[in-house]
């Protein structure tokens, strides 16, 4: 077993704390090691960069994310909706009034090429914003993997110093 050495007041804060938590001071150090191991946590950091903020800016940007797709969807998909049903109610009307069958499909034809306009360009769009956000969230998740890697680095160097310090 090695000890550590740590000054009067932070020795009185461990006792403090082992006694909230009922285990020694040998425990609540491993565990202690493994909780920022397994979290990934520095804690020499500032609790300004804490994984609650973290996750609280994570959480933000995707209900900017959600707030520009419910904006695209009020703002085009809807209208685009809007107007697929007035174009169906128009062709409802003259198909009603079509005196003969040569009228009915050309109504019918010139419909159907505008759906497949508003279709395809409404699959352009959904392409587009797809494409969009598949970068973003890419973007986010290779920074999320990149702090985590550097914290897990420090960590590692931080446990790196610890086993240097308990082995002298």
């Amino acid at each position: 077993m090695k000890t550590i050495g740590i000054d009067d007041y932070t020795h009185k804060e461990l006792k403090n704390l082992c006694k909230v938590g009922r285990r020694s001071m040998v425990e609540f150090v491993r565990q202690g090691v493994v909780y920022f191991k397994k979290t990934g946590i520095d804690p020499g950091q500032s609790p300004n960069d804490s994984p609650q903020k973290a996750i609280q800016e994570l959480t933000r940007r995707v209900e900017q994310i959600i707030g520009v797709i419910k904006t695209q969807e009020q703002d085009r998909i809807n209208p685009l909706l809007e107007q697929l049903m007035m174009l169906v109610r128009r062709g409802e009307i003259l198909f009603g009034d079509a005196p003969k069958e040569t009228t009915f499909k050309s109504v019918l034809h010139r419909t159907e090429e505008m759906i497949e306009a508003d279709q395809k360009h409404h699959l352009e769009q959904l392409n587009t914003q797809h494409k969009y956000y598949k970068e973003q969230m890419d973007s986010l998740q290779k920074n999320y993997q990149q702090n985590t890697s550097a914290i897990i680095k420090k960590m590692d160097e931080v446990l790196a110093g610890l086993d240097k310090m308990t082995a002298r």
